[in-house]
């Protein structure tokens, strides 16, 4: 079972909204995580093969977000909680996105 094109397009979408929002918000403590992100893109647009790209995206998403040191503590911070909401709102729905693309094939 491999990623699909539509998937894949999704997961582009979703991958530069979560780097963009890391690049913003994040500090230089991120930058590995950003660098995956951008290695990520790089094989969405790449020509390999369908089997190489599930592989080499799922191998970056268990990176990403294993549960120390990793995006799965990224947040944006805010002290109003309305305004936390609202910020944090879109990371949630990109990191959501990759999740429900990415997992399927990481069993």
């Amino acid at each position: 079972m491999y990623i699909t094109d539509e998937e894949l397009i999704r997961l582009r979408e979703a991958v530069i909204q979560i780097g963009k929002l890391v690049k913003k918000h994040g500090r230089k403590y991120y930058s590995p995580q950003l660098r995956q992100l951008g290695r990520m893109l790089q094989c969405i647009d790449s020509d390999a093969t369908p089997d190489a790209k599930t592989e080499f995206l799922v191998n970056c998403y268990r990176s990403l977000f294993h549960p120390k040191h990793s995006l799965s503590e990224f947040y944006i911070h805010d002290d109003d909680p309305e305004t936390l909401r609202r910020l944090n709102e879109p990371l949630d729905e990109a990191v959501d996105t990759m999740r429900e693309i990415l997992k399927p094939y990481a069993v």
